[in-house]
């Protein structure tokens, strides 16, 4: 009876851990299910975003070469709502000839800019050099290869044209706040030495046309009651719209698009095509381009 007892008790103890074995596991099974679906609403939630951002990528382009005059969409920055399934965005759309071009534009452009945001010439000096540089020959408050190496960096300066507004990020001495600060008044897509001031935002305005930040928000403002005139006389951009007539291929614009409360939801550059079959081309990072 004992020796029945014994393997009685043995018995539930092995029932009790297989239970427990049991148990770990639909635990984990439970743990990776509820993994899988927290996975499966961010893929689904992502799939979203990016399909409403290329539908207000193609609405906007649309709203770029609209026939109808006072239908197109405007190029300065200013945002426009719309809706796409169900989900209200703000898209802006800015002519990139608006901005100060990191590799066309002089030195006086961008030593002005960082004098609006509060840097100093030291700093444009080093991001000039980072473009500009060749061999030890360098600006005075410049930076050479052997400043990087000092620094801990275990790259050089480009030397050569920068293939994004990112780039500045590596240069000696850049950081984050003032990068924050000039990144929306810059672009590496125009390819103009000068900006267009009919389309330019207001850090740009307050660098090159020497405003304040309160008449460079209102020159913003005030763009969109300039007189029909301006139209006879050969304005490409009027009221912050290309005007009639005006040929805009090759044009580079970015587009931003964020949710009503202001949540960035994406950011990309598009150039213009002659192609109808092809209109715009999505720009990637000034490193090349894909067909739309």
């Amino acid at each position: 009876m004992r020796r029945n007892g014994r393997e009685g008790g043995w018995a539930l103890i092995s029932v009790l851990w297989g239970l427990v074995i049991i148990s770990l596991v639909a635990g984990m099974m439970l743990s990776s299910a509820r993994v899988s679906y927290r996975q499966a609403a961010y893929d689904v939630e992502e799939a979203q975003r990016q399909a409403a951002a290329d539908a207000a990528t193609v609405r906007a382009v649309l709203g770029l070469l609209d026939a109808r005059p006072d239908h197109r969409w405007r190029v300065d920055g200013v945002p426009q709502a719309w809706a796409f399934d169900g989900r209200e965005m703000r898209v802006a759309i800015q002519d990139e000839g608006g901005k100060i071009d990191l590799n066309a534009s002089g030195e006086a452009a961008i030593r002005q800019l960082l004098t609006v945001v509060g840097g100093s010439g030291d700093l444009a000096d080093k991001i000039l050099d980072w473009r500009d540089q060749k061999g030890d020959a360098h600006r005075l408050h410049g930076a050479t290869a052997g400043d990087y190496a000092a620094a801990g960096f275990d790259y050089l300066p480009r030397g050569g044209q920068l293939q994004s507004v990112d780039e500045l990020k590596l240069v000696l001495g850049v950081g984050p706040e003032v990068f924050e600060r000039i990144r929306s008044a810059l672009t590496v897509f125009s390819g103009r030495s000068k900006v267009n001031l009919a389309t330019a935002p207001e850090a740009v305005l307050e660098a090159v046309g020497g405003q304040n930040a309160a008449t460079a928000a209102q020159t913003i403002a005030a763009r969109q009651l300039s007189a029909a005139a301006d139209q006879s006389q050969g304005q490409a951009i009027v009221a912050g719209v290309v005007a009639s007539g005006i040929p805009i291929d090759g044009w580079a614009f970015s587009i931003a698009i964020e949710s009503p409360d202001g949540r960035h939801l994406s950011d990309r550059v598009i150039r213009l095509t002659p192609k109808s079959f092809v209109p715009f081309l999505l720009q990637d990072l000034g490193i090349g381009a894909q067909q739309w």
